[in-house]
């Protein structure tokens, strides 16, 4: 499974590397907005811009391809293009031949309810008599739309690129051919690009991208609850929060505070931070950072660098673990855990952030103050402090 995680990533990346090709309308954020999509097709479809055949040429194989070979575009200058009109995305009316082309354009996002409906009886009513086709336009097929509704085609994004694509440019002649060139590369090289990578990595790598999902799901169940612990820790009376980030929380009793011995770590580069620091500190725990079955516990913590001396130390950490009854810690780190709560609880849940999710926090966190409460840490840990105060 490893390998053919590192194998998805790796490509993935040489995609990404593939999509990072400037482009105009990329840059001027249009990838995501329907609107500057369908202005920007209406533009290429609009025979009576001046100066370029382009437009009239898109729209000819547009219809042959999408409307019918026996619909006669007639004069270009018959022609009118609208965006939003009616709500429409993109309206094209020929009021002398009497025929009407309707494009509902989709990127990203499906129809609105009855939306396909509703425009349909918008256009009965408008144009009665005109020979109406009707497009729903959209980056994938849609499965099963066809026998949804009779009366709108479904055709994708890539069927209108490659009908663009058979109209000869002369690059740099027109502004409009520029235009069409840009739109061309963001939709096949960027937004389709990513839509049938995807498609094929999802094939070849079917494991590894269940796998990949399900750790993007547990990152936002962390940074949901994370989020949550460090709004109500520094609420809870005689508790203070200290530094934190994405990847553990710390916290101590107000009146560790007071002790005058300094604990450090890197976080003291932080000119943000107190220059003392209490060198004794709870840390909330993940056990096991990168899988979504990991489990949450909180560990009494003493870091390596203070103002004790390591005798010192190594005495304060025996004494204190004697009185609490934990076993004495043999290894030791930038922080040595010197005790930890039996309360903890699952990281990943189905509901993260339900009003039952918050429960589960506010139980396990009682049930730690309660053990607390109960072993007397505070007081331990405070008279332990201030009997090596005197000696540092």
């Amino acid at each position: 499974m490893e390998r053919i995680c590192d194998g998805l990533i790796e490509e993935v990346k040489a995609l990404d590397q593939h999509l990072s090709k400037f482009n105009a309308l990329e840059a001027a954020g249009m990838t995501n907005q329907e609107i500057k999509h369908s202005r920007t097709l209406a533009s290429l479809l609009t025979p009576s811009i001046k100066g370029t055949l382009v437009p009239e040429k898109n729209l000819k194989k547009f219809i042959s391809a999408f409307l019918g070979s026996d619909i006669d575009i007639g004069n270009s200058k018959d022609i009118e293009v609208y965006c939003e009109k009616y709500h429409i995305d993109i309206l094209i009316l020929n009021k002398k031949e009497k025929w009407l082309c309707a494009i509902e354009n989709k990127v990203y996002a499906g129809q609105h309810g009855d939306q396909l409906k509703r425009y349909k009886n918008t256009i009965d009513r408008k144009y009665k008599d005109y020979r109406k086709s009707l497009l729903y336009l959209t980056l994938e097929k849609e499965v099963g739309f066809d026998s949804r509704d009779d009366d709108w085609r479904n055709i994708t994004h890539q069927d209108v690129i490659d009908v663009l694509k058979t109209v000869k440019l002369n690059k740099g002649k027109h502004a409009l051919e520029f235009l069409q060139e840009q739109y061309i590369e963001l939709m096949e090289y960027k937004i389709l690009a990513k839509i049938n990578s995807f498609n094929d990595l999802r094939d070849r790598y079917e494991e590894g991208v269940d796998e990949l999902y399900q750790q993007a799901h547990y990152e936002k169940v962390r940074g949901k609850y994370v989020e949550y612990i460090k709004k109500f820790v520094p609420k809870c009376p005689g508790i203070k929060l200290t530094v934190s980030n994405a990847s553990y929380i710390r916290f101590y009793y107000n009146s560790w505070e007071g002790v005058d011995i300094i604990g450090s770590h890197d976080a003291l580069k932080n000119k943000d931070l107190p220059e003392k620091i209490v060198p004794i500190m709870f840390e909330i725990v993940n056990d096991k950072p990168n899988n979504p079955e990991s489990t949450i516990y909180i560990k009494l913590i003493f870091p390596t660098s203070c103002s004790m001396n390591k005798s010192e130390r190594a005495s304060a950490i025996q004494e204190i673990q004697k009185v609490l009854n934990y076993p004495l810690t043999k290894k030791h780190g930038d922080y040595t855990a010197i005790w930890k709560s039996t309360a903890k609880f699952k990281a990943s849940s189905p509901d993260f952030m339900s009003i039952g999710y918050i429960g589960t926090i506010n139980k396990w966190w009682d049930a730690f103050i309660k053990e607390c409460e109960a072993m007397n840490i505070e007081q331990v840990v405070l008279d332990v402090l201030k009997k090596y105060e005197s000696k540092s």
